[in-house]
């Protein structure tokens, strides 16, 4: 009748018929307070084993929400107890409580593990993200990705649970690495049985290779549904927008997340007051792979376009052939407004109800000049910017003593990301880069105090500048 806090507990039999040891629990929930049942989902199934058991509901505070009685013939199997009191058995009722239960004999079965693997990277990331599904009867006690660079020593990191899925990370790779990698998972099972994926695990792993520049995209990379534009062709297709943090960006690769190997069509156009406009690289013809649902395409080098101002879009074209194959992965989680459908008889629009998991790689080598020289330096060294303070531009000088990966980034007082001057590889050598007081939209940064970071595998510092109007 109202509205209260109450607790579920698992108890043991004593072996009289009555509520012995607790196996697990209490567990809190806040009942509704009308005449419904109250579902109440644990964290991990309860394995009760060969017993039988019973289901206490606790009343934590008042006013109290009274549970629900069966006047039909009493079962004996239902008891209360007040705090301090022994159980005692209800003659003629039963409390309307309800337990959902799997039954097994001894849990010899191994988790099972779905995991979409990682089809490539890029060297800008901090770490590459791993998620995975992972069921077991018996709950699970553990689970791990194992990774290498050279195919034999391999590192481990633990997969944390994190609603429905286990996550980890692995550390980012200087580009040209390739990662060789499984997953496995041990269930609570009193054999600790352990399941792995792929299932040879090191000797069949899942790898992907390290490309230099990063990766632009909306999503989480966690699909909750599949979409398509339309099951009649009408110049079907689907588009996102990028906008490169600093340039001029180069763009080298393309991918989509799909449900089917039906091929397709991207390619790179034109922003055009915010709508795909001129074709700038493409068409590419492109197909997923039939395990991890990627479609990934390597632009060639003589082809790839650089975006010197603005954004790009990157755009899906149905075949006419199969307008309804393949469907695109879409994330709901979060939504951008950065994702577009479209058609000839209706434009571009754009879609306000999540992120199609498309996604585009830059590299942004130049706005970066070397120096030059006979000799490598011997140290890292990040310089002040001359001239500080400045109006219209500045310039920054900074040394690496051996090759590296390399992120010069703007932030503001408030530590936001205001430009980034350069993302990727770089030999060893002495370097300039230059400043022009905008931001990563292109538009004039405001007065104030700003802060530049250099930051490579080995080295990493920080100098503050003033920019006055």
């Amino acid at each position: 009748e109202n509205s209260t806090l109450m607790a579920l507990t698992v108890y043991a039999d004593d072996g009289n018929g009555g509520p012995g040891s607790v196996i697990a629990g209490p567990f809190e929930f806040t009942a509704a307070g009308d005449l419904s049942f109250q579902p109440l989902e644990f964290p991990e199934p309860i394995d009760v084993g060969a017993d039988d058991f019973h289901v206490a509901v606790g009343i934590m505070e008042s006013p109290t929400a009274h549970p629900v009685f069966d006047d039909d013939g009493g079962t004996l199997r239902t008891t209360y107890h007040a705090p301090g009191d022994p159980w005692s058995t209800v003659d003629n009722l039963d409390m309307v409580l309800r337990a959902f239960v799997r039954t097994y004999g001894a849990d010899v079965t191994e988790p099972e593990l779905l995991h979409i693997p990682i089809s490539m990277a890029f060297s800008a990331d901090e770490e590459y993200s791993i998620a995975a599904k992972i069921n077991d009867q018996s709950g699970i006690n553990e689970a791990t990705v194992h990774y290498s660079t050279d195919g034999v020593n391999y590192q481990s990191a633990t997969l944390n649970r994190a609603g429905d899925l286990y996550q980890g990370v692995l550390p980012a790779q200087p580009a040209g690495s390739t990662v060789s990698y499984y997953l496995s998972a041990t269930d609570n099972a009193p054999a600790y049985n352990t399941g792995t994926l792929p299932a040879q695990a090191a000797l069949d792993p899942f790898s992907f290779v390290v490309h230099a520049g990063e990766e632009l995209r909306h999503d989480d990379g966690l699909p909750e549904e599949f979409w398509i534009e339309s099951d009649v062709y009408d110049g079907n297709a689907f588009a996102v927008s990028f906008w490169p943090p600093s340039y001029p960006a180069v763009i080298s690769h393309l991918r989509v997340l799909v449900d089917d190997t039906a091929s397709f069509v991207l390619t790179v156009q034109k922003n055009s007051t915010g709508s795909p406009g001129d074709v700038i690289a493409g068409p590419f013809v492109a197909s997923a792979d039939p395990y991890s649902g990627w479609a990934d395409v390597t632009i060639p080098e003589n082809e790839r376009p650089t975006i010197t101002y603005a954004g790009f879009f990157v755009v899906f074209y149905w075949s006419p052939d199969h307008p309804d194959l393949p469907g695109v992965a879409t994330d709901i989680s979060a939504v951008s407004n950065k994702s577009y459908w479209g058609d000839n008889s209706f434009g571009w629009n754009q879609y306000t109800e999540g992120d199609w998991i498309m996604r585009a790689a830059i590299e942004t080598t130049t706005g970066v000049m070397e120096l030059g020289g006979h000799s490598a330096p011997t140290g890292w060294t990040l310089a002040q910017n001359s001239p500080n303070p400045f109006n219209a531009s500045t310039t920054i000088e900074f040394t690496l003593p051996r090759a590296s990966d390399v992120n010069l980034e703007i932030f503001n007082v408030l530590g936001q990301s205001v430009r980034r001057l350069h993302s990727g590889f770089l030999e060893p050598g002495t370097y300039l880069a230059d400043w022009d007081g905008r931001n990563q939209s292109g538009q004039v940064a405001n007065s104030g105090v700003y802060f530049y970071r250099l930051r490579t595998n080995q080295f990493t510092e920080t100098r503050k500048m003033l920019l006055l109007k």
